[in-house]
């Protein structure tokens, strides 16, 4: 069984309706079709929620574009994942990706090498971070170690 599903992003100017059309178009019956009536950045989504529940082997799930389904690579590849598990196949209109075909799977690969890129990224920003707040302080502001042993960020050193 083929299922639809529509999400929008949290602008006001954006409605489901392009999604929709472009799904019919696609062939999916309107009963088929989910939309969300809320936004969100994670997977909580209601109708997200109903459609993975009842999504079961051999289903084929179609979104009009990969962003609908999730915004953050490491939930996309999640779903993708779960998905693949459950042998139900993903299709991305926009993308021209068919999890069915060899190019989706290429596809996710190379996403999934750029989601581990973007946590090697965060855990690097993250470590500098706290490197240079144990050396400079929370504010920036460089601790110079006194003669007597206490500690004094150097804007006040410069008033004394």
């Amino acid at each position: 069984m083929i299922f639809g599903y529509a999400s929008y992003m949290s602008t006001d100017q954006q409605t489901v309706d392009q999604q929709l059309d472009v799904l019919i178009k696609y062939g999916i019956s309107k009963e088929n079709i989910y939309k969300e009536t809320t936004t969100s950045v994670k997977l909580d989504r209601p109708a997200l929620i109903i459609l993975r529940k009842i999504l079961q082997k051999g289903d084929t799930l179609v979104t009009e574009s990969m962003s609908r389904l999730s915004q953050s690579t490491k939930d996309l590849l999640s779903l993708v994942e779960e998905f693949e598990d459950h042998g139900i196949v993903l299709v991305c209109l926009k993308e021209n990706i068919n999890m069915r075909a060899q190019n989706g799977k290429l596809f996710i690969s190379v996403l999934s090498a750029i989601s581990q890129f973007e946590d090697n990224i965060i855990v690097q920003q993250l470590n500098e971070n706290f490197f240079y707040t144990r050396d400079y302080g929370p504010w920036g502001n460089r601790i110079i170690p006194r003669h007597d042993n206490i500690i004094v960020p150097m804007p006040l050193l410069i008033y004394q």
